[in-house]
């Protein structure tokens, strides 16, 4: 007499000796395996806060003594836009570098006053975004033509409500600036961490 279960799984067998029944259970197991591969993603957003790629401060006529203007401070600002979002959209922590096309010199250009500055700073909206931020308000960095350092260490990280960092921008704009409209081109570099 033999008896089976369904799918294969367990299956008994009985066997008549000597007018007893003997039963001897088999079982059997299979193994698979399930394999993936996850990519890890290097990539930045970057936007002003108003979600367009520019800021822009206020038409102003420079004093004697010069001026200063921050991108966080809304007198400075034209259309309120504070300053730029660096956003990590990856799956993997990043350092960011950034860099411009113009020195201060080639931006805004003039002497007097010790002459002009084109300067960055990074702040994090919720502490530990970063773990090594570069340049303070108090301290802030000079662009230039090579990348400069916004968060080094371990870099930004990627989970949902820590991905982000606000640059600002600072300017002094010496008294004998040439006048005219002026433009700089940021770039951002993000390296996985």
């Amino acid at each position: 007499m033999r008896m089976s279960v369904l799918n294969g799984m367990v299956a008994a067998f009985v066997l008549l000796l000597f007018g007893l029944p003997i039963v001897m259970a088999s079982t059997g197991s299979g193994t698979g395996i399930i394999g993936i591969t996850i990519e890890s993603t290097n990539q930045i957003s970057v936007y002003a806060s108003d979600n367009s790629s520019t800021i822009n401060f206020i038409n102003t006529t420079i004093p004697a003594a010069g001026q200063n203007f921050s991108s966080d401070t809304a007198a400075d600002m034209k259309d309120s836009v504070t300053g730029f979002t660096v956003e990590n959209q990856g799956n993997v922590a990043v350092t960011l570098d950034v860099s411009s096309n113009v020195t201060a010199t080639t931006f805004i250009g003039g002497t007097a006053s010790g002459g002009p500055k084109f300067q960055y700073w990074a702040e994090e909206p919720v502490s530990g975004n970063c773990a090594a931020l570069q340049g303070t308000k108090l301290a802030p960095i000079d662009f230039a033509v090579t990348d400069t350092h916004v968060c080094t260490g371990t870099g930004l990280r990627y989970e949902s409500g820590h991905d982000t960092l606000q640059t600002y921008i600072h300017l002094y704009v010496p008294s004998d600036a040439p006048p005219g409209q002026k433009s700089a081109l940021l770039t951002f570099t993000s390296t996985s961490a």
